[in-house]
């Protein structure tokens, strides 16, 4: 097992080595592509959850983070259960910024893009993806 911890120093925090931080999250591009499933219990083993995206300031920085290491599709934690959107972590599905849709009962798992909007598609596909944990974790 792998046991990562927040470094406190002078009463801040910090991200595990490796881990980015922004706002009061951290954060963990992994390149070996997954199926949804597989990246959401690789993510799991870390500690953290595939991401949930709240706001635009979060989309830009997961964006900016893909072009940094060449990626153009990543996984989100977002997914279709029981008609309705959802994600792994379980926090609200307020903010979206869908660029294209597909048949979500068809297609249930949400991918980010590096330029534009969410997409969903079959949750098999191999994706990098973003794993994410609370800072003080």
């Amino acid at each position: 097992a792998v046991f990562h911890l927040s470094l406190e120093t002078n009463g801040r925090m910090y991200c595990p080595p490796g881990w980015l931080n922004h706002g009061s999250n951290c954060y963990f591009l992994v390149s070996n592509s997954q199926t949804w499933i597989n990246a959401e219990n690789h993510c799991a083993g870390l500690g953290s959850s595939l991401v949930s995206i709240q706001n635009p300031s979060e989309n830009q920085f997961l964006q900016s983070l893909m072009q940094m290491s060449g990626h153009s599709i990543t996984w989100t934690g977002g997914f279709y259960f029981q008609g309705r959107w959802m994600w792994v972590d379980q926090s609200r599905f307020y903010y979206n910024n869908w660029g294209s849709t597909n048949s979500a009962s068809s297609y249930p798992c949400v991918y980010l893009r590096s330029q534009g909007g969410w997409s969903n598609y079959q949750c098999t596909l191999a994706y990098p993806f973003i794993c994410v944990k609370k800072l003080n974790c």
